[in-house]
């Protein structure tokens, strides 16, 4: 029973995310937030994505962590640089 509670917590937290996704691309669309899609769309939102799910559902969470650092180092290298 309690690996169920885990699978579902997963799906609530990625399918909140995904509706987080697509009212910020309805934004991007109106213009209310222009350019917001660079953000939504690139390497480092996927490794965040992947990596707060794999938290979210705590099988490991040692790659979870791995996948957010490098989810931050792409956001880093795309501002700063």
């Amino acid at each position: 029973m309690e690996n169920r509670h885990h699978t579902n917590k997963g799906r609530i937290l990625l399918g909140m995310v995904l509706i987080g996704i697509g009212v910020l691309y309805a934004f991007d669309f109106f213009r209310i937030l222009p350019n917001i899609h660079t953000w939504i769309f690139s390497w480092g939102s996927l490794f965040l994505l992947i990596g707060v799910v794999n938290m979210a559902s705590k099988r490991r969470p040692l790659v979870a962590l791995v996948f957010i650092a490098a989810g931050i180092y792409f956001y880093v290298q795309q501002f700063l640089f």
